[in-house]
């Protein structure tokens, strides 16, 4: 679905300076199942001067749900991300409604429509769209070069042999922690930029 070679690229030490940061989370729940995969994005402006993202890490972590909830708050004092999006489909549900109850308020997985964001002119940002779907709103991101991915990472190989092969491989962990950020790019972007000013 997506040609990994069109992708636009960054020099890791040559990288711009970042207004803010967000993560994406896909949960697992157990050490022999699907793995829990956190994307790590940085916001800045690209060289059209559009609103871009930059991939900054690709965590896969095979762990049940206690040590899951622990990583991801681990992560959260490490980069202090503005945005933090869950999916919230299944065993993710749990993990979304704990964060929400310790006062995690820049944890987003669906957002209703009774949102006060969503009365300022924002459509849901709805992680729980279809894989496909999701997808397919990410590559149109990428292809406008809003997405871009750095030259060399440990982790790049891995996950762009994921994003080659979607959808017909059995492990999309690090696909769908990538599209549910980026298939709502605009979205994520204006969240994250609220809880930022707020301060939460």
């Amino acid at each position: 679905m997506l040609s990994i070679d069109k992708w636009r690229r960054y020099d890791p030490s040559k990288a711009p300076p970042f207004e803010l940061l967000m993560h994406s989370w896909d949960i697992g729940a157990t050490t022999t199942g699907n793995a829990s995969v956190c994307t790590t994005w940085g916001l800045a402006k690209n060289d059209a001067g559009r609103d871009a993202v930059y991939l900054l890490n690709v965590q896969r972590l095979r762990l049940e749900l206690p040590e899951v909830l622990a990583a991801i708050k681990a992560g959260e004092q490490l980069d202090r991300p503005s945005l933090i999006v869950i999916d919230e489909r299944g065993v993710g549900l749990g993990v979304y409604q704990q964060l929400q109850r310790e006062g995690f308020r820049h944890v987003k997985g669906s957002i209703k429509t009774s949102d006060p964001l969503e009365r300022e002119g924002q459509p849901a940002l709805k992680p729980s769209a279809s894989k496909i779907d999701r997808f397919g709103r990410a590559a149109l991101q990428i292809a406008d070069g809003r997405v871009l991915l750095p030259k060399e990472a440990q982790w790049l190989d891995p996950f762009l042999n994921e994003v080659a092969g979607f959808p017909n491989i059995a492990d999309k962990d690090q696909v769908d922690s990538m599209t549910q950020l980026v298939g709502s790019l605009d979205r994520a972007i204006f969240y994250a930029r609220q809880f930022k000013s707020r301060g939460l």
